[in-house]
């Protein structure tokens, strides 16, 4: 059974909105995205994450042909993990974050994805509202190797 996705804002943002996979002229794009909206671990993170957006299956979210969104997720199903996701700095708060995790959720459900797993940093205290918010539960709390605070797991059931 499908779901509708709903819109968490008015249903024309909704029909101008566009979710494709990442094509290589959008790196550029989403590296300046990344550092506007990541601008506190932005130069300790830039290598990686432009090696993961490359590298694994990454959506970007579009409205009016620009870019505000991206997702990257790690297929290993029968559970899947976001290792990124971000929307532009400018517009979060507005509902597109949902929209973007709602319609991954329902392809990946689609797909036979079981659950979803993340990782977020406990200082982001907005990150780990926004999943939970969305149906995320907290499953781990630990010392994040690379930074200068902790980790925190959520997962979803889909």
């Amino acid at each position: 059974m499908t779901r509708k996705l709903s819109c968490p804002i008015t249903e024309k943002d909704c029909n101008e909105l566009l979710i494709r996979p990442l094509q290589d002229v959008d790196v550029n794009d989403i590296m300046v995205m990344l550092s506007k909206s990541f601008p506190h671990n932005f130069n300790r993170q830039k290598t990686f994450w432009k090696h993961i957006v490359t590298k694994h299956d990454t959506h970007v979210l579009e409205k009016d042909e620009k870019i505000i969104g991206i997702l990257n997720l790690r297929d290993t199903r029968p559970r899947n993990w976001i290792d990124l996701f971000a929307i532009d700095h400018e517009l979060q708060g507005k509902g597109y974050g949902t929209i973007m995790l709602q319609a991954t959720e329902n392809i990946e459900r689609s797909n036979g994805t079981k659950s979803i797993h993340l990782h977020t940093e406990q200082k982001i205290p907005q990150n780990v509202a926004f999943y939970s918010k969305n149906g995320y539960k907290v499953t781990d709390f630990e010392r994040w190797g690379y930074s200068d605070g902790h980790k925190i797991s959520l997962a979803k059931l889909i």
